[in-house]
Order: structure tokens, then C-alpha cells, then sequence
């Protein structure tokens, strides 16, 4: 069970070192009892194992892989979405918890950093423990101005990323090269 009466600061994504979920059990020493942190994903086994060793003096919960439904829930409950990735060139993820309506936390290492910045949605963060736990008190500490947030990322995530408005980009990339080709 997790502690529902604490923020909930998720990290949905493979356990892998490149996505450095270290950076938030380091977080977690650093907020204590003041949020929950809760790496869900799989991983290398001897590496998910020494994660756990790791936190194991924390508040981080270790759910392993989920989708579907509970997936939803997870991004729903979520205070935050935080990825501190090193290098990420999509990250599916950070997209779907903007359409949830949580704001991400991530760093430049996310190939899409510029669009995580210009959705309103999200905060692009230096890959410290320092940065991360200083923007995860700051949505603690106004829960309205996070709620707004979420809504400024999932507004900008429908408008964008659906097939529709992915169509209409491309074919005014075509269109712009084309007049460009003279």
C-alpha cells in the first residue's frame, strides 16, 4: 500500500542506469517523509535489486511493471511525473503523463525537452537530486498552481499529439520545403 496521504512522485519507465532512478532515491533521502517516490518498471534483475537495497531506508516503492489500468491510475494519482533520464530520444512516457494531466519533471537528456518546455506542463531540470527535490517542493507547496500545470500539459498534449494535428504538422513542413524549392 502506498502512503495516499503523502505527494506521489512517479517514475514510470524501464530501471535502466541511463534513466537514472538512483537520482531519485537520492531525492527521496532528501524529501524524507515529505513525498512517496515510486519507480515502477522492470529492469535487469541484479540492477532492480541493487535499487532496492539502495532505497531500502526511503520512502520509494518499487510496484514493477505496470499498464493498462493500473498504469492510468498511477499517472492519475500522481503529484508529479519525474524522468531524470541521461539520454531519452522520444519518451513515450513523459507524453502520456502530460495527457494525464501530471507534470513532468525531466531533464535535457530527453531528446523532446523543448516540447516538454513549451507545453506549460513540465519543467526541464538540471540532473541533480538537488534540482529535482527543490522542484517536487515547489508543486507540493502549491497544489493549485500544479493543478494547473497538469491541465496546461494535457491541453497542449491533446492538441498536439493526436493523429489529426500530426497530420496538419507534416503536411506544412511539405508545404513550407516545397515553397522553398521554388
Amino acid at each position: 500500500a502506498y502512503a495516499e496521504d503523502r505527494p506521489i512522485v512517479l517514475f514510470l519507465s524501464r530501471l535502466h542506469e541511463k534513466k537514472r532512478p538512483e537520482l531519485l532515491i537520492d531525492v527521496a533521502r532528501e524529501l524524507q517523509s515529505e513525498a512517496t517516490i515510486v519507480l515502477a518498471g522492470d529492469g535487469d534483475p541484479n540492477y532492480v535489486e541493487s535499487l532496492r537495497r539502495q532505497a531500502s531506508d526511503t520512502t520509494v516503492r518499487f510496484p514493477g511493471f505496470v499498464r493498462g489500468t493500473p498504469k492510468v491510475a498511477m499517472y492519475a494519482h500522481a503529484t508529479c511525473f519525474a524522468l531524470p533520464t541521461s539520454q531519452e530520444n522520444f519518451g513515450y512516457v513523459l507524453f502520456e503523463a502530460l495527457a494525464a494531466g501530471a507534470p513532468v519533471l525531466t531533464t535535457k537528456g530527453a531528446d523532446t525537452w523543448p516540447e516538454i518546455d513549451t507545453s506549460g506542463g513540465g519543467m526541464v531540470l538540471d540532473p541533480t537530486s538537488k534540482a529535482f527535490a527543490a522542484a517536487i517542493r515547489q508543486l507540493i507547496a502549491s497544489p493549485e498552481s500544479t493543478v494547473q500545470m497538469g491541465a496546461r500539459g494535457r491541453t497542449w498534449a491533446l492538441e498536439n499529439l493526436n493523429a489529426e494535428a500530426a497530420t496538419k504538422q507534416l503536411l506544412n513542413q511539405y508545404a513550407q520545403l516545397k515553397e522553398e524549392q521554388g
